[in-house]
């Protein structure tokens, strides 16, 4: 099976196609283009996950304006991440990605958490900054309030949203930053 999304972007003014295959693992396949102050961007990025939303790489090709950036991680499902030949050592213990221009990778913790409704975990992630090509850990909470809705903490607490998702644990809104426009199996 496949799900085809169309995300628009509304603080980047972007717009996103994202595919995920769900086959023996999961895959994801996906384009954004969109404006950051006033300057062009493009970012394809492709996500290899099991079937129970672990992850176990992240490749991700940018383009802002005329500077293009490229980035693949693997993770060893222990918490070390690495590419080609090194060890990303400010990484250990992240279980998750957050592409910052795609909502897709916030359906990564809702569905590897499986939480319960009123259940709150904190993890930390790879926090990918396009714009700035910024690679960090973060501290992140989600909360799950109801059968749809997760409440979104950052690691600063200065940036709070409640997202909904659909029955497949992908986002249908992200106040103020995104919107589904489409899925398509």
């Amino acid at each position: 099976m496949i799900k085809n999304i169309l995300w628009k972007g509304l603080a980047t003014e972007s717009l996103e196609y994202c595919s995920v295959y769900y086959k023996e693992a999961l895959s994801v396949r996906s384009a954004v283009v969109g404006r950051y102050e006033q300057l062009p961007f493009k970012v394809d990025y492709e996500v290899e996950m099991d079937r129970d939303w672990n992850m176990k790489s992240v490749e991700i090709r940018s383009s802002l304006c005329n500077m293009d950036q490229r980035i693949a991680l693997q993770y060893d499902g222990l918490g070390h991440w690495y590419s080609e030949n090194k060890v990303w050592k400010h990484l250990d213990g992240c279980t998750d990605i957050d592409i910052s221009v795609s909502p897709f990778t916030n359906t990564l913790p809702v569905n590897r958490l499986q939480m319960a409704v009123g259940e709150t975990q904190e993890i930390s992630v790879v926090y990918i900054d396009i714009p700035k090509f910024r690679i960090a850990q973060e501290r992140q909470r989600y909360s799950r309030l109801d059968a749809h809705t997760y409440r979104f903490t950052n690691n600063e607490g200065d940036f709070t949203a409640d997202i909904v998702v659909d029955d497949d644990g992908l986002v249908a809104h992200y106040p103020t930053l995104f919107d589904r426009i489409l899925i398509r199996d």
